[in-house]
């Protein structure tokens, strides 16, 4: 007879947006949680800002007869029911375990796991009409490639999320072109998530042979969390004490640290599987997307942001015909700002890894990062991601290794961040050799026309996240006087804002 599994409750996942991206992390995503019924729930939610849209003609699922093809339909029901984002990622094919709800406070409820993937000009307003309907202790990935800036302040959107919603956030980001990925063309992308103590600390993973659910006693099986009694002081946890501070350059420019709210932090109930990097890895690892986890959320996400800078100054390069060597040349460079503008102003670590935890190399062993045939793309999918039974797999050594990296871990952001994962260098590459804002700046240069033009005229309503980063960033170097410091990501924005 079938026995539960030593957990009481499963992780249930939401993914907050649906546009190209969106839709094609909710693929994976949802490949993972049907394939791991143990840990996860199967089912999918994905919230979808609501329009009307047509099944186009030259789709293979249009046909006269079908009354879904005869007029237009909210997008949620042609997601449901033809299982494809017919308008923002057509062609591909979503697993039936997707679940489009147009819904936010429904989409989001219950879930432990929230994944936001949408422009980043939604996120405030999403978190405000998310308080109240999300679990206390849930817990976060931010997809969206940006930082807060103003000219008072930065910020990362992850911060942004934890404090809104009082959760903990960690962040996803790679050379990851949306389509690529969802046709499963192999990618590469980084995780960066610094697991918060109070889920480190419990009580390690139950081993093969645990006390199975149904044996519990009734007091064993209602007991909300396991360790210290909730009056303890270390259940709730201060924000402040997981994200790095801003701090000010040793020089006579002093950029005051910037306060963050005194969020507290709700623990995950132990009858819940552990939320740390190997459940994440088990949720967003597949053969064709391979993913490293890392503790250095401030430096992934600064990379998915300041990359966008620089490849529009790679396409201003290309576009004024100087060749593949000035471009390397401003790739270079841009890799080195990028680097001195994480230290300079979200504080500088130096461990002797990247901040890839001591456990990344248990992580690494059970997720490999190539194929078992020695090819970066195997066709054998379920070899190549499938998880060791309990005889092969030491849960309890992964675990200690997870406990010992969020013990070891080091503040600020790290270098090897930028040069050695897929959300600093190889997307910085992907970006300067084909992404939009590379392309629109180089088309802005050979037409001889601002980029303002071209982005209203090649990209059907979508703005450029460069051009608006790069004003961004310059007003706050500008403000504290440090915009020679940055001599590249100025020169962009002189590019399309000269000075007077």
């Amino acid at each position: 007879m079938a026995t539960l599994g030593p957990y009481e409750k499963k992780h249930k996942v939401t993914v907050v947006g649906s546009g190209n991206w969106g839709s094609a992390i909710s693929k994976i995503v949802a490949e993972n949680t049907a394939s791991q019924s143990d840990i996860f729930e199967r089912d999918v939610q994905m919230w979808v800002y609501e329009e009307t849209v047509s099944v186009p003609k030259s789709s293979p699922h249009y046909s006269a007869s079908n009354p879904l093809c005869q007029s237009p339909q909210k997008l949620t029901v042609l997601i449901n029911e033809l299982h494809e984002n017919v308008k923002y990622l057509p062609s591909i094919a979503l697993p039936p375990n997707v679940i489009a709800n147009p819904d936010l406070s429904s989409a989001v409820q219950d879930s432990t796991i929230l994944i936001f993937n949408l422009p980043h000009q939604f996120i405030s307003n999403l978190c405000k009409q998310m308080q109240g309907h999300i679990l206390p202790y849930a817990r976060g990935i931010s997809c969206i490639k940006g930082v807060d800036v103003s000219p008072s302040k930065i910020g990362l959107f992850s911060d942004t999320i934890s404090s809104s919603l009082g959760i903990y956030c960690g962040a996803l980001s790679g050379a990851n072109i949306a389509t690529e990925v969802a046709q499963e063309k192999f990618s590469e992308t980084t995780i960066a998530y610094d697991p918060p103590p109070m889920d480190v600390s419990r009580s390690p993973t139950p081993l093969k042979g645990s006390t199975p659910v149904q044996s519990r006693t009734p007091a064993q099986s209602h007991t909300p969390q396991r360790g210290p009694s909730p009056k303890s002081s270390h259940q709730h946890l201060d924000l402040k004490a997981l994200t790095p501070a801003i701090i000010s350059p040793k020089d006579a420019h002093v950029l005051k640290s910037q306060q963050k709210p005194n969020t507290k932090l709700i623990p995950l109930p132990a009858a819940f599987p552990p939320l740390d990097g190997l459940t994440l890895k088990k949720l967003f690892h597949r053969p064709y997307f391979h993913v490293r986890v890392v503790s250095d959320v401030p430096g992934v996400s600064l990379s998915g942001a300041l990359k966008n800078i620089v490849a529009i100054g790679a396409g201003f390069v290309a576009g004024l015909g100087w060749g593949d060597n000035a471009k390397a040349a401003i790739m270079r460079v841009g890799l080195l700002e990028m680097v001195k503008f994480g230290e300079m102003f979200f504080g500088s670590s130096s461990p002797t890894g990247n901040g890839s935890p001591p456990g990344s190399a248990a992580l690494d062993k059970n997720f490999p990062r190539h194929g078992n045939k020695g090819d970066a793309h195997n066709d054998d999918r379920d070899g190549d991601a499938e998880m060791p039974d309990g005889d092969e797999h030491d849960h309890e050594q992964e675990h200690g290794a997870l406990e010992a990296a969020h013990a070891a871990r080091s503040k600020g952001v790290q270098a090897r961040t930028f040069t050695e994962e897929s959300a600093g260098v190889a997307d910085l590459i992907t970006s300067c050799s084909g992404g939009r804002n590379f392309r629109c700046a180089k088309m802005s240069v050979e037409r001889g026309v601002p980029i303002g033009v071209i982005e209203k005229e090649e990209l059907n309503g979508q703005m450029l996240q460069g051009v608006s980063t790069a004003e961004e960033v310059h007003s706050f170097l500008s403000e504290r006087g440090l915009d020679k410091e940055f001599p590249l990501l100025t020169a962009v924005y002189c590019g399309f804002f000269p000075p007077p």
